[in-house]
């Protein structure tokens, strides 16, 4: 076959061209800090990178989740403590009250102190995050108190969040558990509230009511203990899904990232084969007749 120097200058450009496509994904390496711009650039990095990115989304989802189960959590462990402080100041008045030293006008101003702390349990029983109730149940838009005792229209039912494949974790608490227990003459603590202060306004005795209110601060540090275990759980995922975000972060790194010195060293030579195809071009597209004919 006779090589002509149609031939010679079609080949050269074509080989140009390809210097010059080279020369650019270099570049574009260099300017974005990563291997790989589009899949045809690397189909098996590109499938890896699609998974790993994948995995970190998941990761991140889960982390959000767990967001909202340690806010839950902190909040309900938050209200149990202030209950506690709160049954500590009833058992104060009551071993007051049952000194039998008090007169009645006394006991009936410690009569309406028991109302305002009851109206403060009442206050807890309807904590709620971004206008959820939280000791609800699932009826979230239900306030658990109302009507001076538990609302029956709450339920036990647990709200749960994903924390990983497989992990689900209930990050409320039942109302009906902590508020609706019941002591032996079956008050719950509103009711045992309720009697409270009615045994204070008849000049009764409320020696006997201390035991029933022992009973229900057992209940709050019982459930309170119960979150604290699952709130350690929380914890211990946390740190799990840190990990695992860190490591596929790192692997990810690995596949996308480009080696910085390797593609400026890459983009030198690459320039340098550039350079020198531009020279053989130069000599190889001498002017022919047609040019002097023009």
């Amino acid at each position: 076959m006779r090589v002509t120097q149609s031939m010679l200058a079609n080949n050269f450009l074509k080989n140009l061209n390809l210097s010059t496509s080279n020369m650019a994904k270099i570049q574009n390496q260099l300017t974005t800090g990563k291997r790989v711009s589009k899949p045809s650039d690397d189909p098996v990095v590109a499938v890896r990178s699609i998974k790993y990115n994948s995995q970190i989304k998941e990761i991140e989802q889960y982390q959000r989740n767990l967001g909202m189960a340690v806010k839950w959590m902190d909040t309900t462990d938050s209200v149990i403590q202030e209950a506690n402080n709160i049954f500590k100041n009833i058992r104060e008045k009551l071993v007051n009250a049952s000194n039998g030293t008090l007169d009645h006008e006394s006991r009936l101003a410690i009569a309406r102190e028991m109302e305002q702390l009851k109206e403060q349990l009442g206050s807890i029983a309807n904590t709620s995050i971004e206008g959820r109730y939280i000791f609800a149940g699932t009826k979230t838009d239900v306030p658990p108190y109302s009507g001076g005792n538990l609302n029956s229209n709450i339920n036990s039912d647990k709200i749960e969040v994903e924390l990983g494949k497989g992990i689900t974790i209930a990050i409320n608490m039942d109302g009906n558990k902590l508020f609706g227990f019941e002591d032996t003459d079956g008050n719950n603590i509103f009711a045992f509230m309720d009697n409270l202060i009615s045994t204070l306004n008849s000049n009764g005795d409320t020696s006997p009511l201390l035991d029933k209110l022992q009973l229900h601060e057992n209940n709050f540090l019982k459930l309170g203990s119960e979150l604290g275990a699952n709130r350690k759980r929380v914890e211990l995922i946390e740190s799990r899904l840190e990990d695992q975000q860190l490591i596929t972060t790192e692997i990810l790194s690995k596949e996308e990232d480009a080696d910085i010195a390797q593609v400026i060293m890459n983009l030198n030579m690459q320039e340098n084969v550039h350079r020198a195809a531009l020279g053989t071009g130069a000599r190889i597209m001498q002017p022919t007749l047609m040019d002097f004919l023009r």
